[in-house]
């Protein structure tokens, strides 16, 4: 392990096990940290991890840096350089003349025209969707990812309106963790083929958000649960998803050229905050323990397994060395920087140890079971 060169021997923490405090201090007590970006603070994680903080040379390779997030023992933190964790000399070509190129060169930039892992083709079109019966985690069984790209989520595109949909990877953990651990702050409000329900943020008091969600995938015949997953739409208020909705009710003319900095595809994107990822797995659970309900088939957001351990690595037990005018500051890591790192590991350690898709509901295995005998 290339850490055993840089610090002694310790118990390691098995892979898929959350460290530190995380399973023992009472749910309450954990709502700040995890879900306010910047927590803890450097000064917290200095303080916490004095005489622990074990610092990685200045030219690691990501193949060393995604090992020794993947096995830092309990106790301690990584100290890193500042490094180009993803390729800031990236175009983003636009489409649009009018637009031209635009470099990828802030965080801001990357999360909203980065690369991301697709699931299918923006020429996908319903017949093709129905006759190939695209299912996410059958893709996700024979996708390769390089740990040497750079991707800032998992994506896919809608067949009906070729729009294109984007969840980031940390997006993907605090969901499935907000619905874990404060899914009763997730509260109905009508659940059909449009599930509406309200939450509560966890980084900001006394804010709540609609959320809603259409078509979720429910519909046996003719095999329409194919084209309702990948045409999903979800709607949330938060800084996650809102980035994209500041030009949304605009036709692109009217914007010219700053349209593509909020909209990377020609038909808008669609981005899957993790309140929406949450409140999908609490419209599933009620489905299926509701007979009244629409009974939803298929949850297309992969749950998090050896991924908790770097996921809460990186949010809590990491700090960065930036260099600028001559001079040294310390911080954490910022959101894109953290998914681009949780897209490097998912790469690095194998999707498969990493990611884990619930199971479709018993109705949708006995179609595909049928549709296989035919």
């Amino acid at each position: 392990m290339y850490l055993s060169s840089l610090i002694s021997e310790e118990k390691k923490t098995p892979r898929g096990i959350p460290i530190d405090d995380i399973e023992t201090v009472p749910a309450e007590e954990l709502l700040p940290r995890h879900f306010r970006h910047g927590y803890p603070t450097v000064k917290m994680i200095t303080r916490r991890y004095a005489g622990n903080l074990t610092e990685l040379p200045n030219d690691i390779t990501y193949a060393d840096l995604c090992d020794a997030v993947l096995s830092l023992p309990d106790g301690k933190a990584l100290v890193i350089h500042q490094m180009p964790f993803w390729d800031k000399s990236q175009v983003f070509r636009s489409p649009k003349k009018v637009v031209g190129s635009i470099r990828l060169n802030t965080p801001q930039r990357f999360r909203r025209l980065g690369k991301e892992m697709n699931l299918n083709t923006s020429s996908m079109s319903i017949n093709q969707a129905k006759q190939s019966q695209i299912l996410p985690y059958t893709v996700i069984e024979n996708a390769t990812l390089d740990f040497e790209e750079d991707y800032r989520g998992i994506g896919w595109w809608g067949p009906t309106k070729h729009m294109h949909r984007t969840v980031f990877w940390d997006a993907l953990v605090e969901g499935f963790k907000y619905y874990e651990l404060f899914g009763d702050r997730i509260k109905l409000r009508h659940q059909n083929i449009d599930p509406s329900y309200t939450a509560e943020s966890l980084s900001r008091a006394e804010r709540e958000y609609e959320i809603t969600l259409h078509p979720v995938p429910s519909t046996l015949e003719d095999g329409w649960f194919f084209i309702e997953w990948l045409d999903m739409r979800g709607k949330c208020g938060c800084e996650d998803s809102s980035f994209r909705e500041k030009g949304a009710t605009r036709k692109p003319e009217s914007v010219s050229e700053r349209w593509h900095e909020y909209h990377k595809y020609t038909g808008g994107e669609v981005i899957f905050c993790r309140h929406l990822v949450a409140m999908y797995k609490e419209a599933v659970e009620y489905s299926r323990s509701h007979k009244d309900a629409k009974n939803i088939l298929l949850d297309p957001f992969p749950e998090p397994t050896g991924i908790l351990n770097p996921w809460w690595t990186l949010k809590n037990r990491v700090i960065v060395v930036d260099e600028r005018d001559g001079k040294k500051y310390r911080r954490v890591l910022d959101k894109t920087e953290l998914d681009v790192l949780l897209g490097r590991t998912t790469a690095y350690d194998g999707l498969d140890r990493m990611w884990l898709y619930p199971e479709p509901d018993p109705a949708l295995n006995a179609y595909l079971q049928r549709s296989a005998g035919k």
